[in-house]
């Protein structure tokens, strides 16, 4: 339930503070510093609206300064809303990004003792280096003794048992300095190991974090139940689909969240909900502007949708998931004045969402779409089909533009970029290619011709194309070929023959319609002309 159906006094907290960074700050030195438990998330693409509350306790002269840590430093303060008990006001706020005042101790605390455990870690470091050369001085000296000097003989058995004092010796050297050569390798470890977990524990303790200082008052040793919320930008998510196509065209639609947030605190179980739209909201009307239309480049009508490239797909052994982690993930950029459709999407689970920006992908909802096959045949480019699972009621499920997984016949075909058809428009679901339905394109030359007359050369084309089906069913085909536009007052297309095809003059396009039956096949043609000055050589066709 949102923060605004509740029966308490709401203050929205605006963006012009009441008290400068300086006020804010000597009064959070005499809050009451507490992180409070998250109520719920309502994540939109682009930011999340995230509730808090605890109970707070008034003192004896009625007030009470609370400030909440722990929160993420994008907070849009402009969004801050607070619900307070009935007789309760809100005589002062602000927000500020400093540090956790309750590591300060035990961290100092954890810098005493790994500074002491540093210094112990050195001192037998010094210690065990200054035996190694006292044992490494003694190895020397036996070293160059090895000779018997003099002029006295000795027997055989003193040269035995100094051969034996000195070997045994040196052996004894030597595994005395691979002991400490090994407790040293040890001890520079171990000191390693300190400093990095100093210097994570420094990391902590400069760590900075968002903060909200409330100022409240009422009537003396009262407490209640203080709720807050507000928007953090570092949150947003997007629509992804698997697509299971049947044998028939008919679509499954597992619908996900992707879902990013870099807050700081997990999301972990929590009452979560996946909304479109814009979080942001001001307490007055908007400022209500024209709706314009413009025209811009419609996507290729040709091949439906585009594919994801490669490098956003995992290994061929795990080619079943899309690679989120790699994929170009970026909130989506509000606009003021937008028309937004609202939608709302409740997980099936309870989730969680980490808070340091790993993606997640969170099922949602299953969505069945009835849909057919057809085909798009391109014969100027290929020719194989591309096979597609057209749908007229997608709009009855409340889809978003999203990444979409097909999987059709039980093969993993790939990953698409789906955008959404006008409404009452078709939505079609690129398959690939398929062999079964084929075709090919060849230019009449018999029918071809060129001719000058006066200043003006005029040029004919003709073009055949042969479309077969080589399944064991009918199936429905769009074939599609272009005549060439002129960009020139000079240069004139006259078009000659279609043989029933549908032009669009503003992309040159013509379009077939027909149905196949098994082993069928069809043959079209068309032709144009394309007149010109005579002094210019034309180029493009």
């Amino acid at each position: 339930m949102s923060l605004l159906s509740r029966k308490y006094h709401v203050l929205t907290l605006v963006a012009c503070f009441f008290f400068g960074q300086a006020s804010a700050q000597s009064g959070a030195d005499n809050a009451q510093y507490s992180q409070w438990d998250i109520e719920s998330v309502a994540v939109y693409e682009s930011g999340a609206l995230i509730q808090r509350s605890a109970d707070v306790a008034l003192d004896q002269s009625g007030r009470a300064v609370v400030t909440i840590g722990g929160l993420a430093k994008s907070i849009d303060v402009a969004s801050i809303q607070t619900v307070l008990p009935s007789g309760w006001g809100l005589s002062g706020h602000s927000f500020q990004i400093a540090k956790d005042p309750t590591l300060e101790a035990s961290s100092v605390e954890q810098l005493s003792q790994l500074d002491e455990a540093l210094e112990s870690a050195e001192r037998t470091v010094a210690m065990r280096n200054a035996l190694l050369a006292v044992y490494l001085e003694e190895l020397a000296m036996i070293q160059a003794n090895r000779k018997v000097g003099g002029t006295e003989s000795l027997l055989v058995e003193d040269l035995v048992d100094l051969a034996n004092f000195w070997r045994d010796r040196v052996k004894e050297l030597e595994y005395l300095m691979l002991e400490l050569r090994m407790e040293l390798n040890d001890l520079k470890e171990e000191l390693m190991s300190l400093v990095e977990e100093r210097q994570e524990v420094l990391t902590v303790q400069n760590a900075k974090e968002g903060q909200i200082t409330l100022r409240m008052v009422g009537t003396q040793h009262t407490q209640g139940k203080v709720e807050i919320a507000y928007v953090a930008h570092e949150a947003f998510w997007r629509a992804a689909y698997d697509a299971e196509v049947a044998d028939d065209g008919d679509v499954k639609l597992k619908r996900f969240a992707h879902v990013v947030q870099n807050t700081g605190a997990d999301w972990n179980g929590l009452p979560i909900q996946f909304l479109a739209g814009n979080p942001l909201e001001s307490l007055s009307p908007p400022n209500l502007l024209p709706l314009e239309l413009s025209l811009v480049r419609a996507a290729s009508s040709q091949s439906g949708y585009d594919w994801a490239s490669s490098k956003t797909l995992l290994a061929a052994d795990d080619a079943g998931s899309f690679d989120f982690a790699n994929a170009d993930l970026q909130p989506v950029p509000m606009v003021d004045g937008a028309a937004i459709q609202r939608l709302a999407f409740t997980p099936l689970l309870p989730v969680r969402v980490t808070g340091d920006g790993t993606p997640e992908r969170i099922p949602l909802e299953t969505l069945n779409l009835e849909s057919d096959l057809t085909y798009l045949v391109l014969p100027e480019y290929s020719d194989e089909s591309f096979q597609l699972a057209a749908s007229a009621d997608w709009n009855k499920v409340q889809l978003m533009a999203g990444a979409v997984q097909v999987v059709a016949g039980g093969a993993y075909r790939g990953v698409f970029q789906m955008s959404l058809p006008a409404p009452g428009d078709t939505l079609e679901i690129p398959l690939g290619q398929d062999g079964r339905v084929r075709s090919s394109r060849k230019r009449l030359m018999e029918l071809c011709s060129s001719s000058a007359l006066g200043g003006t050369k005029r040029t004919g084309q003709a073009f055949q194309i042969d479309v077969v089906n080589q399944h064991s069913r009918p199936v429905k085909i769009r074939v599609m070929d272009r005549i060439p536009l002129s960009r020139s007052s000079d240069i004139e297309v006259i078009v000659e023959n279609l043989d029933g095809g549908n032009l669009d003059p503003a992309t040159g396009w013509v379009t077939w319609e027909v149905t196949l039956a098994p082993s069928a096949q069809k043959t079209l043609s068309f032709s144009y002309k394309v007149e010109y000055p005579k002094k210019f050589s034309i180029q493009g066709l």
